[in-house]
């Protein structure tokens, strides 16, 4: 089970504003992924056709090492692309090794390709030593305009 807070900091008021959105994974605690902290900081509003580019935190407040894997995956039901008014550009991030009670930081590429809200369903994140993982892409919201 994962739960979100979003927290906003507006710089500005026009489309160019970075907001911070953070995943607070919570699982069992036989995970790995226990403690595991992802805040996505850039712009939650998107033109349409434009590349923007969200930096990426892990917190590591678990007592293990991790070796995470950040990968986007269609859905179960292989939804047409055009489904999805939002694609992430990156695939196959790696994000550590993090030793415990440390901080990563990376970078994630996205772009808008159809108007609306979108989430990032088929969004996972896995630890490559365990093998531990958790999809929580619909916790995260943008809006294509």
């Amino acid at each position: 089970m994962a739960s979100f807070n979003v927290n906003s900091k507006k710089l500005n008021k026009s489309l160019s504003s970075t907001s911070s959105v953070t995943v607070n994974l919570t699982t069992n605690n036989n995970s790995t992924l226990a403690g595991l902290k992802l805040t996505f900081k850039g712009k939650l509003n998107v033109s349409l056709g434009e590349i923007i580019t969200w930096k990426l935190q892990a917190i590591n407040n678990s007592p293990n090492k991790l070796n995470l894997s950040l990968i986007v995956q269609n859905p179960i039901n292989f939804n047409p692309l055009d489904t999805n008014g939002i694609i992430i550009l990156d695939n196959d991030v790696r994000i550590g090794p993090i030793d415990s009670h440390s901080v990563f930081e990376t970078d994630i590429k996205l772009i808008g390709i159809s108007k609306g809200i979108y989430n990032l369903d088929g969004i996972k994140i896995f630890d490559i030593s365990s093998g531990d993982g958790i999809d929580f892409g619909k916790l995260v919201e943008v809006f294509v305009v």
